[in-house]
């Protein structure tokens, strides 16, 4: 990271060259915004923090690229010739494959091929522990429905559905229908009102306005603002504090009390980081975002970065100065979760 006095924006390239001792590495980098005076030069993420040492990064570079260049030499023909003999193979071991579209209607998890269920993929820690029984997808989807019809038809004019578990395998919650639903009709009708819709502006015109700085424009720009709404609506309904206790999160906006019950309950049906561990991209194990790194058009150590970056700078300037405002953890369903920390973030 260097100085730099010039507001730029955009994405540029340079060269840097560590005293001869390589060729020239391409470096990304990104112009200062607003809120922050500085050129971010950014390495390809690893294990090393993207803060280290350049020649620490350099040599990490230049060993991904040795191991590139071995498996596009070695393993990729031995590769080729492995797919072509399973090929040759391929008339026999069908004939022991059961009919597929008869299992996927078993909803049986083997035929996902989803890489989202591999215990490779799991976090090598869960940022979440349990401290009672959590409850269950019915008394989840039950307790909402009851805040879905108490808001009938003040806020919610059309309801033809119910929140109810899913009936295949592998999944948590959906709509089922409780009617009669034609084509182009109107299963669930939600108002544009905050008291129940989170939205970017919502975030910088009234909840987080006064504690963000003026013309805030963070790495992770609207996504960043939504994130911050969802972890102030989970400080709001800690069961330690929040709403009904403590007084946790920023008790904005204004909403009627039916309404709150319903955010609320809404954020209990949420998956908590220990049931997307397995399944987000951004939870997987640095292992395995190493090869989507490479193989994603949309680099993962890009957005991975930005999370960083912001919830890194937000921590030292916003929430550290308030933590009962601004919690590190909550409590949901009986589940301790990271809130507004860089995890949380």
């Amino acid at each position: 990271r260097l100085p730099y006095s010039q507001k730029r924006t955009g994405c540029y390239y340079s060269t840097i060259h560590l005293l001869g001792e390589a060729p020239p590495v391409p470096l990304a980098y990104r112009s200062s915004r607003a809120s922050r005076s500085q050129l971010n030069f950014h390495f390809k993420r690893s294990t090393t923090h993207a803060s280290a040492c350049p020649t620490t990064q350099l040599k990490y570079q230049m060993k991904m690229a040795l191991r590139t260049q071995q498996i596009l030499t070695t393993i990729v023909p031995t590769a080729l010739l492995c797919i072509f003999s399973l090929l040759q193979l391929a008339p026999a071991a069908l004939a022991f494959v059961p009919d597929a579209s008869s299992i996927i209607a078993r909803g049986c998890p083997h035929t996902c091929t989803a890489v989202s269920r591999s215990p490779a993929l799991s976090a090598s820690s869960s940022p979440s522990t349990s401290t009672t029984t959590a409850p269950s997808l019915q008394t989840l989807a039950d307790e909402i429905n009851d805040r879905i019809d108490q808001l009938k038809p003040e806020f919610i004019k059309n309801c033809k559905v119910r929140v109810a578990p899913s009936p295949s395998s592998g999944h948590r919650l959906g709509l089922v229908a409780t009617d009669k639903i034609g084509k182009d009709s109107v299963a669930l009708s939600i108002p544009y009102d905050d008291q129940l819709v989170l939205t970017p502006d919502l975030a910088s015109k009234n909840v987080l306005e006064g504690f963000l700085p003026e013309g805030y424009d963070g790495w992770t720009g609207d996504v960043g603002l939504l994130a911050m709404l969802l972890l102030n609506e989970l400080a709001r309904a800690d069961e330690q504090g929040g709403d009904g206790g403590g007084g946790g999160g920023i008790a904005l906006p204004k909403r009627k009390p039916e309404c709150q019950a319903l955010i609320s309950s809404w954020i209990k049906v949420l998956p908590s980081p220990k049931e997307m561990s397995a399944l987000h991209p951004l939870l997987w194990n640095e292992d395995v975002q190493e090869m989507l790194q490479g193989s994603s058009t949309r680099k993962i150590y890009r957005t991975l970065d930005d999370i960083e970056e912001d919830g890194t700078w937000l921590t030292e300037r916003v929430w550290s100065a308030d933590r009962t405002r601004f919690p590190e953890t909550v409590t949901i369903n009986g589940e301790s979760r990271p809130c507004f920390t860089v995890d949380g973030f």
